[in-house]
């Protein structure tokens, strides 16, 4: 099976590659929290105020329907296929942090509170036992077509959550229902809304995005706003249009600090 990128393909269960329980990919996560700006968030600005609902006019302007019953579909380098319901997802130990999130485009919204499971469980409960050894990254798919790969080792951290309550509220279409991948260190390009389907890969699957809008990493502290380079000049030219785009998002008198 080939997903973007990547072939996936199936071997006879005698000679399939060991799971990754009890291997090294089931990992002990390290503590780390996004922290405040600064060096863990060079040429970011803090904005003021309720965070708007932003993103690419493709995704942004998809139709969907919320009405349906949530299923996150599991494919890729796994023994099968599974679909994780709302019941799987609540059997894992609930969680809430106050996280930072960073736009590509230079503003900051500082400790949203976010509820819901944290990765690290999502992984060993429910992803590792089915997963190969060979499993490196993982793609994040939403119902709105945008997909993110990020590598499994800038997964398991305490701060990687996915969410579906966002300040105390359900979240919205707005803000990513039924579930949201949060990323804090990660660009926001890379914090998935509307999660509908993982996939479980060898090696990294190419956005349609990269290298033009966004970077295979998407790391803040790095400054990886995308892959050409010139990230000073980018964050310029990002700092100079940020006041005009978020009024287009509703935003009428953006504010910093």
């Amino acid at each position: 099976m080939r997903y973007g990128s990547v072939m996936l393909t199936t071997q006879p269960e005698a000679t399939r590659r060991s799971r990754v329980s009890g291997s090294r990919l089931r990992g002990r996560p390290q503590p780390q929290q996004s922290g405040g700006l600064g060096s863990d968030a060079p040429g970011q600005r803090v904005l003021i105020g309720p965070a708007p609902r932003f993103g690419l006019p493709q995704y942004l302007h998809t139709p969907f329907d919320l009405t349906v019953e949530p299923v996150i579909m599991v494919t890729g380098q796994a023994d099968r296929a599974t679909a994780l319901t709302r019941q799987d997802l609540d059997a894992l130990p609930a969680t809430t942090k106050a996280l930072d999130l960073h736009c590509v485009m230079t503003w900051s919204v500082q400790n949203t509170r976010w509820s819901g499971w944290s990765f690290t469980d999502l992984w060993s409960q429910l992803l590792a036992p089915h997963a190969d050894t060979t499993t490196a990254g993982v793609v994040f798919t939403g119902l709105d077509g945008a997909m993110a790969s990020i590598p499994l080792a800038l997964l398991l951290r305490d701060d990687v959550m996915l969410a579906h309550t966002r300040d105390g509220e359900p979240l919205g279409r707005a803000h990513g229902a039924p579930y949201r991948l949060v990323v804090p260190h990660l660009y926001g390009y890379k914090n998935i809304k509307h999660v509908c389907r993982i996939d479980l890969v060898d090696h990294h699957v190419r956005s349609p995005l990269e290298p033009w809008i966004m970077h295979r990493l998407g790391r803040v502290a790095h400054e990886e706003r995308h892959g050409l380079g010139l990230n000073r000049l980018v964050r310029l030219v990002y700092s100079l249009a940020l006041r005009p785009t978020l009024r287009s998002y509703g935003v009428s008198d953006p504010r910093f600090r």
